[in-house]
């Protein structure tokens, strides 16, 4: 990875649960455009930034829900979702049921 990609990468894998991350803020630190930003992130990464921090934010609730303390609300606000809506449909097209089936399947 570049200098640049390897930097945004730490900078998404300390603080992908802030909702308020940006692709922006990943750009600018990097001292690129948005465009630009994108671009090589995706062809080194294989995936955009925006779904590169979802698919964390993704893994990081389902461990949350594993342990089955939170409600699907609190799971969504300690993954970096703005909201439970956003939150249970991102989960439900990645693994193919919603958050709150997650516990039974088990």
């Amino acid at each position: 990875f570049t200098p640049s990609t390897q930097a945004a990468l730490a900078t998404i894998a300390s603080d992908f649960a802030n909702p308020a991350l940006s692709v922006a803020q990943l750009a600018a630190a990097a001292h690129m455009s948005d465009t630009w930003f994108r671009k090589q992130f995706a062809r080194e990464v294989g995936a955009t930034p925006k779904k590169y921090i979802t698919g964390l934010r993704l893994e990081y609730a389902q461990s949350l829900l594993n342990v089955g303390c939170d409600t699907v609300a609190e799971i969504a606000e300690k993954s970096g979702f703005r909201d439970a809506k956003n939150f249970a449909t991102a989960f439900k097209k990645q693994f193919g049921y919603p958050p709150s089936a997650h516990i039974h399947l088990e």
